[in-house]
């Protein structure tokens, strides 16, 4: 079956879409990692929605959907947003900003459009009027996008599909992490999911222009692995638990990297994946 997209969202998704990252925020909520380690967290992709659209995304929000041509960015939401939220944020000194037969509400950098009382989408407002233009043009993802979401078990609750060719970070990383961009730029489409229902589960697929280039993703990522083991302070030893619920393989051009983490575990790998303490 594959990951599933609010019909409502999926009709918006521009024809020239490359990267889309779904979070299903009513499911994820239900679940115990969310409700115990991520309920106080501050996000703040929700943070800003929150403050665009005068609604609280963790009660009132239903679905996320980011989505990218490289160039143009824009987060797509459901949720209830009410009838009356257009002219509640104009009222609160929102420029609003007319384009074809929307109005966009905010400023040129962040900007929010209606499209009824629970759909909306967030950007800048060039972002935006390009959403605009191509309402109309598209029947959903584009078709290699929906090939890689197949992938992806429905149940997920946060996934991310990527099928734009080589990947780069777009930030210097300090250290050895610098690094990175020398075996990413062998990725060509990946998909990954997590399913946080009984501690945490995902997986990762890397498709690579030629196993040369898997095997060098493949490497690199064991290597992390790897690093991490020998830096788990002794007195931690569940951190080399955690570690090996991370399993790395190769398959010709393809690299499969899967999670299986227990419920006792979920602490310590989200110690490492936020870098603080909840």
């Amino acid at each position: 079956m594959g990951a599933q997209i609010d019909p409502a969202l999926s009709i918006l998704i521009p024809p020239d879409t490359v990267v889309a990252v779904a979070v299903h925020v009513d499911k994820l909520r239900m679940t115990p990692v969310y409700q115990k380690y991520l309920s106080a967290q501050s996000f703040p992709e929700l943070d800003g929605m929150a403050r665009l659209t005068g609604m609280d995304p963790r009660k009132d929000l239903w679905q996320l959907l980011f989505v990218s041509d490289a160039k143009h960015n824009v987060l797509l939401g459901r949720g209830n947003f009410g009838d009356d939220m257009e002219l509640k944020l104009e009222r609160d000194g929102a420029k609003r900003i007319g384009y074809k037969s929307y109005y966009l509400v905010g400023t040129e950098e962040a900007a929010v459009v209606f499209f009824s009382s629970s759909t909306a989408a967030v950007g800048n407002v060039e972002s935006l009027k390009a959403l605009l233009d191509a309402r109309g043009k598209s029947n959903g993802p584009p078709p290699a996008m929906e090939e890689r979401m197949k992938e992806i078990p429905a149940e997920a609750q946060a996934w991310s599909v990527y099928i734009g060719g080589s990947i780069q970070v777009p930030f210097q990383l300090p250290g050895n992490l610098g690094n990175v961009n020398n075996f990413l730029s062998a990725v060509r489409a990946a998909s990954v999911y997590l399913d946080l229902r009984e501690g945490i589960k995902g997986a990762t697929r890397a498709q690579c222009d030629s196993e040369a280039g898997a095997k060098s993703v493949h490497d690199a990522l064991k290597a992390f692995v790897g690093f991490g083991r020998l830096m788990a302070p002794p007195n931690q030893p569940d951190l080399l638990r955690v570690y090996d619920g991370i399993q790395i393989t190769q398959e010709t051009n393809r690299v499969d990297v899967k999670i299986e983490e227990s419920p006792e575990l979920v602490e310590k790998l989200l110690r490492l994946g936020l870098g603080r303490q909840r």
